[in-house]
């Protein structure tokens, strides 16, 4: 049997849907590929997001997946508008 992924959060308003990971940290290249194998798998248009637990700037990746902090996250109002 393969490997089961899962999906930390998934939040639905109307139409939109957002996919979401959460990790305290990324500190190497194999915990951001095992926090990003969900979100890959994911085969539709709706917008997948990692958030982290130290300050970072929010940025995209080349897969288009969106970073941002904790801080950002629960601090700004509009913080999901991106």
């Amino acid at each position: 049997m393969g490997k089961q992924l899962e999906v930390d959060f998934v939040a639905n308003q109307g139409s939109r849907r957002i996919y979401s990971q959460s990790a305290f940290r990324l500190p190497d290249e194999e915990k951001l590929r095992q926090e990003k194998a969900s979100l890959l798998a994911i085969r539709d248009a709706f917008k997948k997001l990692i958030i982290v637990g130290h300050p970072i700037k929010a940025t995209y990746d080349q897969d288009g997946i969106y970073y941002m902090s904790i801080f950002d996250f629960l601090l700004k109002s509009d913080s999901l508008l991106w």
